[in-house]
């Protein structure tokens, strides 16, 4: 019922991941359901979940939830099952999942869809916080707010395939008199609220944008937070954002204020190339990568692509006929400049229609692999046959091809001068073929 857990949940205590003494202790956790105080609270409900009785699945997850919170000992962990539920029936918990709240708070976070892993994703935008409006009758609100997120989340989850959340906290805008002494008390009361009441939810907090100021709030807000816990912090600087983020969070996903390809929900599509699943690419150093596109007469050729981190050379090439058997229209011409960026977005009409290249070059770069995450697609017209192919100056490549449906390659005849040169920095329209050159692009900056 659930699949096996993987590397990065870091610790074992997961279902179908149990030591012979874990399995003993949540076999014993079961049996107290129906003793003492946890007897006295009977019908258990937690999160969606009914505790007691015929045993399940989704309750082996709860359970387990709480084990871990507290490193299997099994007296802390009933315990804090007790106090949850009881904070839950006083504070009305469920409830808060439904109600309204100031703009000068609700508009402080919202749902992005969903991790590598299918886990919900909530982006909090601190930097937009104005304290005299979001804590002008307190915090108590901004707590209850922050509860109702939380509840929201959970009501996502399939306990049996997916069990917890991903958290983004953004501090862009976050300035010193915006961290005056409520946010720092409403910081303190949520995190002391998620830890003792919400045990396990988690699985991974993203700090990016954080000010210079950061690392002392941090201290003080988390000091009862657990060292468990704290391991599912990533804090991220300014540069490493967008690589970080990559490693958990697929680019169709990821905002696209943080190097995503993801707008915000509401954006009208931008173009055709928004309908297509971005593939992912690793170019090895001297190498290039290649996307094979045919364009009829009129049709738009469209593209967004980004790297993890560094930038890579980027140029698009037109064969000059389809007829691949005619020596004379294997020439290509520039049709977009060699440029070198780590994201660019754009597109071409072309009127006269044909076989473009995609070209991405890292020759220049001795050490570093490129993480090249990409989607093309082409409008206005019916043929929509793509094919791409790594090259590299070496041996060996670690690149992945990616081919379109009809799984169509191409063979090494039909990629015309693939390799970027230094006269492929021309800025003509398509009428004039490049020429070959041995001159590289300049490679004493590798990436």
């Amino acid at each position: 019922w659930r699949s096996a857990r993987t590397r990065d949940d870091h610790m074992s205590g997961f279902p179908h991941d149990l030591s012979p003494a874990q399995a003993d202790l949540l076999d014993k956790f079961h049996a107290r359901l129906g003793e003492g105080e946890l007897q006295a609270l009977a019908p258990l409900h937690l999160w969606g979940v009914t505790l007691g009785g015929s045993r399940t699945p989704e309750q082996d997850v709860v359970l387990l939830k709480f084990l871990r919170a507290r490193e299997f000992k099994l007296e802390p962990a009933v315990q804090q099952l007790v106090d949850t539920l009881k904070w839950r029936a006083s504070y009305n918990a469920a409830a808060a999942k439904d109600e309204e709240f100031p703009p000068a708070i609700s508009m402080l976070g919202s749902f992005h869809k969903h991790d590598k892993q299918g886990r919900p994703i909530i982006i909090n935008k601190y930097g937009r916080i104005d304290p005299a409006a979001a804590f002008s009758e307190g915090i108590d609100k901004f707590v209850r707010w922050c509860v109702s997120l939380m509840e929201r989340g959970i009501s996502k989850l399939d306990m049996c395939k997916v069990e917890d959340l991903v958290f983004i906290h953004d501090y862009n805008g976050v300035s010193m008199s915006k961290m005056d002494k409520r946010t720092r008390q409403a910081s303190k009361a949520v995190t002391e609220l998620f830890t003792h009441y919400y045990p396990e939810m988690l699985a991974r907090k993203f700090f990016v944008n954080v000010p210079w100021f950061f690392e002392a709030m941090f201290n003080l807000v988390t000091i009862t937070t657990s060292d468990r816990t704290k391991s599912k912090f990533v804090v991220c600087s300014k540069g490493s954002i967008k690589e970080k983020l990559l490693l958990f969070i697929d680019v169709d996903c990821l905002p696209e204020d943080y190097g995503g390809f993801s707008k915000e929900e509401g954006t009208p599509q931008g173009s055709v190339v928004e309908e297509e699943k971005a593939l992912e690419v690793v170019i090895d150093s001297r190498g290039t990568f290649q996307v094979r596109k045919e364009v009829p007469p009129g049709g738009e050729l469209v593209w967004e692509w980004t790297t993890a981190d560094k930038d890579i050379g980027f140029i698009i090439k037109r064969q000059r006929d389809f007829q691949e058997d005619d020596e004379a229209n294997k020439k290509v011409d520039v049709v977009i400049p060699l440029v070198r960026a780590s994201h660019h977005a754009s597109s071409y009409v072309s009127e006269l229609g044909g076989v473009y290249y995609l070209v991405f070059d890292n020759t220049y770069s001795v050490l570093n692999k490129k993480n090249l995450h990409y989607r093309v697609a082409v409008s206005g017209g019916t043929s929509d046959r793509t094919t791409s192919t790594p090259e590299s100056s070496s041996s060996s490549t670690s690149s992945t091809s990616a081919t379109t449906p009809d799984n169509a390659p191409v063979s090494e005849t039909t990629n015309p001068d693939a390799s970027l040169t230094a006269s492929d920095h021309v800025t003509s329209p398509p009428t004039s073929s490049s020429s070959s050159s041995s001159s590289s692009v300049d490679d004493a900056h590798p990436h």
